[in-house]
């Protein structure tokens, strides 16, 4: 399946806009990044990454389509060649007959290495300044890992939090529908609630049960809803070796926020090495 790319990712700015914010982008980006890579480079790849979301729909009652949410992360990567990029990458959401599969190369919307410096119209691996709030998202993601890195005790997790999500049923299947699967046998073994109503009065009248109870009846579900109120805007995880932490399974969710489409890794190990790349950036 083909890359499906930046269209329509961010919305909620004029492109007049962003071409007024490129040159104080630009500034940011050569005063937080590109006078710091030398240092990072000699520090060696930062072990965390930070994650956060993108809506491009509406946000009622706290929830959102999951077609309309995209996933981002940003993470320091290391090159076979020794250079080390930093790696940004968004990511989309689709129902699966398992419940919901977040990521992975076919669901990969971008992947981009915040090191190259940014540039209007820029393709590829380079951010374009005229998609400022993108550039600023993953700006604002490095600061925050830098912020960590530097303060071993702030918070970060070992592993990431998904919203919690909810499948939609006609009002005249839901009825009809059973809970079952190994999480509500899990959820029975800690003693919990064995009967989950439906959340009602939301989501245009659909009648809405959690997905990791109800995933079994992935054709008749219309539409799946995340609860944005269940997880932080931003998160920041100790990454495990070849961030394997960003990969995994969690109730009826797949995730792979490593996997790409995009020749990222390929343009990187065109770089001679990681210290001429540095000097290049410092440079520009």
């Amino acid at each position: 399946m083909p890359c499906k790319g930046l269209r329509g990712l961010v919305t909620s700015r004029s492109l007049a806009d962003s071409a007024r914010e490129g040159p104080e982008l630009q500034q940011r980006w050569r005063q937080q990044v590109a006078s710091q890579l030398r240092r990072r480079v000699a520090n060696g790849p930062r072990p965390l990454a930070a994650i956060t979301y993108l809506v491009r729909g509406r946000v009622e009652d706290g929830l959102v389509d999951i077609r309309h949410l995209n996933f981002i992360a940003l993470h320091d990567k290391m090159q076979e060649d020794g250079s080390s990029i930093i790696r940004c990458a968004g990511y989309s959401a689709a129902s699966v007959p398992w419940g919901l599969k977040i990521g992975g190369p076919d669901d990969c919307k971008f992947d981009k290495n915040l090191a190259i410096s940014p540039g209007p119209a820029a393709r590829g691996a380079r951010f374009d300044v005229l998609n400022g709030e993108l550039l600023s998202l993953a700006l604002n993601l490095d600061q925050v890992l830098e912020r960590h890195s530097r303060y071993p005790h702030l918070p970060r997790r070992q592993q990431l939090r998904w919203p919690k999500l909810w499948a939609a049923f006609a009002t005249d299947v839901a009825s009809r529908i059973e809970f079952a699967g190994p999480e509500l046998e899990h959820a029975h073994r800690r003693n919990e609630c064995a009967a989950i109503p439906p959340l009602a009065g939301t989501a245009a009248g659909f009648a809405l049960f959690p997905l990791a109870y109800v995933s079994h009846a992935w054709r008749q579900i219309l539409a799946i809803f995340a609860d944005l109120s269940t997880i932080p805007k931003r998160q920041v995880i100790s990454l495990e070796p070849n961030a394997r932490n960003l990969r995994g399974y969690e109730d009826a969710v797949e995730f792979d926020l490593v996997g790409s489409c995009f020749p990222l890794a390929a343009a990187a190990r065109r770089r001679t090495s990681s210290r001429r790349f540095a000097t290049a950036a410092l440079a520009s």
